[in-house]
């Protein structure tokens, strides 16, 4: 598993977690304060494309960094993006007015702003009971618990296969390896829900790949599916980080924050407008 160090370029915990749920078929390559993340064969994957910068980006910075993204990947098949990730932790002051500014020097651009909260869970998950019957939440071992796993994912892209199943696989090999596990939630014996918790390795763990099938929304099913594998990992893993990012000021926010998640820092994106349906594809 190769994710990248846990301290130097790059380090802080939320570009860790962004990084927990790569398999060695994306290469991380340090560089002047900055990490460069590859995946042969693969451009259309954002995330496994990107620079993961140490500095906080000013407006009068975006083009420095845009052109190192075009320096170090744009000359990749399939990288038709850009994606250059860094970090501030929760005491950054005037995040509002800052991220005013990033967007509109983005904008200019023909780019956009990510902006992703870090939430850490520094206890036990809070225990939520799903709104309806019938759901059980298994960790997935079975090829049927997989497809189940991959169905989920590509109907939360749209019908897009092709990247969802190579995810998929890529995340059975790592969770085969030790390096984490893929969750499901049925509803009366139909896979209805999914959810991933990977490690770095050296610390640091991330709840990601949250979904829900939409006919089984706003049913709690998706609360009580991380609470399940959260209170699983901790139990395996009591020294990790347990750390997700979720888009910032959303229902998903104060949702998770019901679990017993905390803001701890933010993950910033310049990215390309149209990432997808989970916006971090």
């Amino acid at each position: 598993m190769t994710t990248g160090p846990a301290t130097g370029p790059a380090g802080s915990p939320g570009l860790r977690a962004t990084r927990a749920s790569l398999t060695p078929a994306t290469l991380i390559a340090p560089g002047p304060g900055h990490l460069v993340l590859r995946t042969a064969g693969r451009g259309d994957f954002r995330e496994g494309n990107a620079l993961h910068v140490d500095d906080v980006l000013e407006a009068d910075a975006v083009d420095r960094w845009v052109a190192a993204f075009a320096e170090r990947l744009g000359h990749l098949a399939g990288v038709e993006h850009v994606l250059v990730r860094w970090e501030t932790d929760v005491a950054f002051a005037d995040a509002g007015t800052y991220a005013a500014r990033l967007r509109a020097a983005a904008a200019e651009r023909g780019l956009a702003l990510d902006r992703l909260t870090v939430m850490e869970l520094a206890g036990e998950p809070r225990a939520l009971v799903p709104l309806t019957e019938g759901i059980d939440v298994v960790r997935a071992a079975r090829d049927e618990q997989w497809w189940g796993v991959r169905a989920l994912r590509i109907s939360a892209a749209g019908g897009e296969t092709d990247l969802s199943t190579w995810r998929t696989d890529q995340q059975r090999e790592l969770a085969e390896h030790g390096g984490g596990a893929a969750w499901l939630a049925y509803r009366f014996g139909v896979p209805v829900a999914a959810a991933g918790v990977w490690r770095d390795g050296a610390g640091v763990a991330v709840v990601d790949d949250v979904v829900t099938h939409a006919v089984h929304r706003r049913l709690g099913i998706a609360s009580h599916l991380v609470a399940v594998a959260s209170r699983a990992h901790r139990q395996a893993f009591p020294d990790d980080r347990l750390l997700l990012l979720v888009e910032h000021a959303t229902d998903a926010e104060r949702l998770y924050a019901r679990l017993g998640f905390a803001a701890v820092a933010t993950v910033w994106g310049l990215t390309t407008p149209g990432s997808g349906a989970d916006g971090r594809r």
